[in-house]
């Protein structure tokens, strides 16, 4: 089995999204095949760790939930390694550009590719599509999208790079707006942000 490059673990409380306020443990992988501006992970840094290392620390928390993030999780996770994680929860926060490995329970999708791209990699749906909003952001039709659970819209903050933490009104206002003319859209505001945790 190969090892993983693991930027960090921790367990905290999911700050967007349909299971924002829920605990849940954080396996945040190295690599991305994308660079956004907005950024604010180190996606860059990491060290490799076996799964025996990754479930020796996650067996000192509490949650039974993974959320495999990033950078981008499709890059490193496989099936063959969620056969070692089947008595968690496991979701996924994915950019869209691959498509998702068996033994993902619960899959998001903040968007960094094409409609045409999305469809492709999700022909089944997915749970949620997350778009994050910026004044350059153009954001499709509901009905073009893959099928989802939810479709939410997030502000993207501004601030220092890799932290982010500043509220940037217009992209707030932006997503209102986008929500008074497609209104299955929601809002989802990045909470952790807000109260400045993990």
């Amino acid at each position: 089995m190969k090892n993983l490059k693991i930027v960090e673990i921790f367990e905290s409380i999911q700050g967007e999204g349909a299971n924002a306020g829920m605990l849940a443990i954080f396996i945040r992988l190295s690599f991305c095949n994308k660079n956004c501006w907005y950024c604010d992970t180190k996606w860059n840094e990491g060290k490799e760790m076996s799964i025996n290392e990754i479930k020796g620390i996650l067996s000192g928390f509490k949650s039974k939930t993974i959320i495999w993030t990033g950078g981008e999780p499709t890059i490193q996770l496989t099936e063959e390694i969620l056969t070692h994680f089947k008595e968690y929860y496991n979701c996924i926060e994915t950019n869209g550009t691959n498509h998702v490995p068996k033994g993902i329970n619960y899959i998001s999708c903040s968007p960094k590719v094409t409609v045409d791209e999305l469809n492709i990699n999700f022909p089944n749906g997915l749970d949620e599509i997350r778009y994050p909003v910026s004044k350059e952001t153009i954001i499709p039709n509901i009905k073009d999208l893959p099928k989802a659970k939810h479709y939410f819209l997030s502000p993207v903050f501004l601030g220092k790079q890799n932290e982010r933490f500043a509220i940037n009104k217009n992209n707030i206002k932006k997503c209102i707006n986008l929500i008074k003319n497609q209104s299955s859209w929601k809002m989802s505001i990045q909470m952790h942000k807000l109260l400045k945790i993990r």
